[in-house]
């Protein structure tokens, strides 16, 4: 699940008297259309057409992103010029009112909202300059730029929406990389990064997973370097060829270590194969008369007849 916050000094009003809490709540933007955040995705309009009517009816409004700790529901929510707009209740709990007090010191000043992406378009340099504008465009940075067409997209669909928050401190965007954090453990006592207790099935997947990303990765590092260097007239920088360098030098290490792991799995199969028997009857002619004859002496015994299985043509 990926978050985004909209920024702002007070982006939702509260609703309701302090001794009215059944009317308690908060109006405001979930998030904003076009706009290019920190880690280099904008939103496009629409993004929300399919996730509003299942985010209506499911979703919820949380404290600071933890799920379990829900605090409201959504009343109402649409799009309009600016975004994702919210009216939403605030439930008469002590949690809800703790949160309702901080939203009114403004400690709680921003919304976040929590959802998984659809349909998205990787940046190139034209699509990132159409999409914000020449003078955004040129205010970018060598590294901004850099990690802009990296990392970021233009999200066109957004769903689910599972929920939005009032937080204190703007959401990392890199916390969308739950995937990847929740399968690799980094630990001393596990060399290869593979958390401790998944299934053999779960570990392959997980390294198929990231050889395949890694493989589009950088792909997509190559497209976009050569992009800047024609298009912008950017060249590669040493720190940028030390990068590259090390990736090369990271994939010539994992590819040898696959193909050791693979040679080693192939000798297995070929040591534990099963004999062919294709095109090979699996009794001999004489175990197959013998069979035979027993099959009808039994039947002839069944009718009170005699039959001796010695019997010879």
């Amino acid at each position: 699940m990926l978050f985004k916050n909209v920024f702002g000094d007070a982006p939702a009003t509260l609703k309701g008297e302090d001794d009215n809490p059944e009317e308690w709540g908060f109006q405001g933007h979930g998030a904003a259309f076009g706009n290019l955040d920190r880690v280099g995705d904008v939103i496009a309009p629409g993004a929300f057409d399919k996730a509003i009517p299942w985010f209506k009816d499911n979703g919820i409004i949380a404290n600071q992103h933890r799920w379990f700790e829900p605090i409201g529901a959504p009343i109402e929510a649409y799009q309009d010029g600016k975004g994702l707009f919210l009216d939403a209740s605030i439930a008469p709990t002590a949690l809800g009112k703790d949160v309702r007090t901080l939203m009114q010191k403004k400690v709680l000043k921003t919304l976040s909202i929590g959802y998984d992406v659809e349909e998205a378009e990787p940046w190139s340099v034209d699509l990132l300059r159409k999409t914000i504008g020449e003078q955004q465009f040129a205010s970018l940075t060598a590294p901004q730029l850099e990690k802009t067409l990296l990392w970021g997209r233009l999200i066109k669909t957004i769903f689910p929406l599972y929920e939005v928050s009032p937080v204190s401190i703007a959401a990392n965007g890199e916390a969308g990389i739950t995937g990847v954090k929740g399968i690799f453990d980094e630990s001393v006592d596990n060399p290869f990064g593979l958390r401790a207790g998944l299934k053999l099935q779960d570990n392959e997947e997980a390294v198929r997973a990231t050889v395949i990303e890694c493989s589009k990765l950088a792909k997509r590092w190559v497209d976009l370097a050569m992009q800047c260097e024609k298009k912008e007239g950017r060249p590669l920088s040493e720190a940028r060829r030390a990068r590259l360098r090390s990736m090369v030098d990271c994939i010539h290490e994992a590819h040898g270590s696959l193909k050791g792991v693979a040679t080693d799995l192939e000798g297995l199969l070929a040591e534990t194969a099963p004999e062919d028997n294709e095109g090979k009857s699996l009794i001999t002619d004489t175990e197959a008369d013998a069979l035979l004859n027993q099959h009808i002496a039994i039947q002839a015994k069944l009718y009170g007849l005699n039959y001796s299985t010695s019997r010879s043509n």
